[in-house]
C-alpha cells in the first residue's frame, strides 16, 4: 500500500489477563473483586439512577458484541462534536487552533495570544518520519492527540504510520478527522488536500 501515500511521503520531509485476588485501585472509582464468577464492584462517585443507566449501557454494548475500541473512537468523535457545538453557542469561549508546525493561536473576547509552543514536538514528529520509525512516529503521535486535541499534525503522522502498520481502518479514521479539523485553517498549508487524495486512495484500494 506504500503508493496509497506518496504525495505524503514527498510532502512531509519538506516539514521542517486475567487476575485473582482483591483489587486496589485510586482516583474517583474504587473496584473490589468479591471472588465470586469474576463479579467486580464498582464504587464512584455518582448517583444510584446515575449508576444504573450507566450499568444498562454498558450491557446493552456488550450484549451486541460491539467492538469496544471501536466504541470508544466513536464516543470521543460525539464528544469533541459536543465541544465544538458548545463554542459556537458561546460567543465568549475560548477559541484555539494551531498551524501546520505546532504554533498555537488562543483567541477569546479578551485576549489573542500565539506562542510555538508544539514546535518542538513538530521537529521531533518530523525526524521520526523522516527515519521512517513507525511504531514510535505512532505512539508520539497518539500523546499529541490528546495533550493538543486542536493540533492536527499529529492525527496525519499517526494515519500515515497506521497504514505502514498495516491498520488502513484505523489510518482512515484518523485523516478524516485530521481532513475535517484542518478545513478553512490556512495554517495547514496544501495538508489538506494531500490528506483529501491519500484518503479517496485508501478508500477505493482498502
Amino acid at each position: 500500500m506504500r503508493y496509497l501515500v506518496l504525495l505524503l511521503l514527498v510532502a512531509m520531509p519538506c516539514w521542517c489477563q486475567s487476575t485473582t485476588g482483591n483489587a486496589d485501585a485510586s482516583g474517583p472509582c474504587t473496584v473490589a473483586n468479591s471472588g465470586n464468577n469474576n463479579t467486580f464492584t464498582i464504587n464512584c462517585g455518582i448517583g444510584k439512577a446515575q449508576g444504573e443507566t450507566l450499568l444498562k449501557i454498558v450491557n446493552q454494548i456488550l450484549s451486541n458484541q460491539t467492538d469496544l475500541e471501536q466504541f470508544r473512537g466513536k464516543l470521543d468523535e460525539i464528544l469533541k462534536n459536543l465541544n465544538s457545538i458548545q463554542k459556537q453557542v458561546n460567543p465568549n469561549a475560548v477559541k484555539i487552533t494551531y498551524t501546520k508546525d505546532g504554533y498555537k493561536r488562543t483567541v477569546s473576547p479578551n485576549m489573542d495570544y500565539s506562542s510555538n509552543e508544539a514546535f518542538p514536538i513538530y521537529e521531533e514528529l518530523v525526524k521520526l518520519y523522516q527515519e521512517q520509525k513507525w511504531s514510535e512516529v505512532l505512539d508520539r503521535s497518539e500523546a499529541q492527540i490528546k495533550l493538543r486535541p486542536e493540533w492536527f499534525t499529529p492525527y496525519v503522522m499517526a494515519g500515515i504510520a497506521q497504514i505502514h502498520l498495516g491498520h488502513n481502518a484505523q489510518a482512515i479514521q484518523l485523516l478524516e478527522q485530521a481532513k475535517d479539523g484542518m478545513a478553512d485553517n490556512p495554517g495547514y498549508d496544501d495538508l489538506p488536500q494531500q490528506v483529501s487524495t491519500t484518503l479517496s486512495q485508501l478508500k477505493a484500494n482498502p
